[in-house]
């Protein structure tokens, strides 16, 4: 590791509440980068006192948002089911922050949840399976509410599996895939994706959802993808294949997932085995930065509302390329619109990141699935709850309840 002095980082500190930052490239996202937690301030005096202990407990924890936990045992102990927040009344913006606090409770089954909500026991209230969705859409206070990650099918192109770096294996898989079916058996309140970004995440320049002006002609054909998958056979002189789908075994979503797909692809492409691998998400993980796997079902969330986000997972020899992407019209575009001049022209930036998607298209590099949601149950009373598209999902900032 090299070091080097502060002084060089260009970054500085200009009084107790002002900091400048040089940055070597222009960077118009560069607020939203900042969004991410990796940025948030920290007292290093308090965070090296407490050391391995920092963040295990409410009174361990510093804050500086809306709300702080309570202390002692009315907080959060590091196990307690039950925990508080109260107003912080060093926030910057304290004044605008109508709730005296929010309690809540760490429930484990969602069934018991809702029916707590309808009992007036809960405010809010997660539903996480197509069952529990379904008896609870004609509850008073059922929401949709959009999440700014996305599920996507990756394939190993590393070499390790031949078949895989075939451009006809993988868009007979693409054409192969029924997203629609897919989301109706098992998240009913996802959206299908065609693209690498998910919906709601920015808009383009010329006000559109960026999904929707970056959107490709990912379908489901079958007849195309049998046909293409027998080619692709052909090409690498056989008349079967068998290969391995990995994805969570403790995620709802992917669990169905997995089991569909399997179904759904042996369908479709005669010839072809698929076998599951359904392993904890840690599990998972681990395998898809180590390219130990040949597919595999991979979720993402947004950490900052801009393309590049998710576009640059597919950059070749990215940290983050979990399937070894190597995409010449891909690197190029996306190197396009994060470098001088297209960087500093919003229209051609954006028009570069559209050219990136459709790159991943059509050489079939990637296959996106959906953009997820979480169907929720809210008091009604409930007011001035924000929806945003990054980190989370909602913001209880300016919440209130009402008589």
């Amino acid at each position: 590791m090299v070091k080097k002095p502060v002084s060089s980082l260009g970054i500085k500190a200009e009084g107790d509440s002002k900091l400048i930052i040089t940055l070597a490239n222009p960077t118009p996202y560069f607020e939203k980068l900042m969004t991410e937690q990796a940025f948030y301030p920290l007292n290093q005096k308090f965070v090296e006192k407490e050391g391995k202990s920092y963040g295990t407990t409410s009174d361990k924890t510093l804050y500086n948002g809306a709300f702080m936990f309570a202390k002692g045992s009315k907080g959060w102990t590091g196990s307690n089911k039950t925990f508080s927040l109260v107003k912080n009344p060093n926030y910057y913006d304290a004044k605008s922050v109508k709730a005296s606090g929010i309690t809540y409770q760490v429930i484990s089954d969602m069934s018991t949840a809702a029916q707590l909500y309808k009992q007036g026991k809960l405010d809010i209230a997660v539903l996480d399976t197509p069952e529990l969705i379904a008896a609870n859409k004609s509850t008073k206070g059922f929401n949709v509410l959009q999440s700014p990650r996305t599920d996507t099918i990756e394939y190993n192109q590393s070499g390790s599996v031949p078949a895989l770096n075939n451009v006809k294996i993988r868009e007979a898989f693409n054409l192969a895939t029924n997203r629609q079916g897919l989301l109706d058996t098992a998240a009913p309140s996802y959206t299908v994706l065609k693209t690498a970004t998910p919906k709601g995440l920015d808009k383009a320049p010329n006000g559109q959802d960026f999904a929707t002006y970056a959107a490709q002609p990912y379908s489901y054909d079958p007849e195309k993808a049998a046909k293409l998958f027998k080619e692709g056979l052909k090409e690498l002189g056989k008349t079967s294949l068998t290969l391995t789908l990995e994805g969570d075994s403790d995620d709802a979503f992917h669990k169905s997932a997995v089991d569909y797909l399997k179904q759904n692809f042996e369908k479709v492409l005669p010839g072809l085995t698929i076998n599951e691998n359904l392993v904890p998400k840690a599990q998972r993980l681990k395998d898809a930065t180590n390219n130990n796997f040949q597919i595999i079902l991979s979720s993402w969330g947004a950490d900052y509302n801009e393309p590049s986000n998710y576009l640059i997972n597919f950059i070749t020899g990215s940290t983050m390329n979990d399937g070894k992407v190597s995409n010449a019209a891909y690197d190029k575009a996306f190197k396009a619109a994060t470098t001088v001049p297209d960087v500093n022209d919003p229209e051609k930036r954006y028009a570069d990141y559209k050219d990136a998607e459709q790159a991943l298209y059509e050489q079939s590099n990637i296959n996106p699935i959906d953009t997820q949601a979480k169907s929720i149950l809210m008091n009604p009373n409930l007011k001035g709850v924000s929806k945003v598209n990054s980190a989370m999902i909602y913001d209880l900032t300016h919440a209130y309840l009402v008589n």
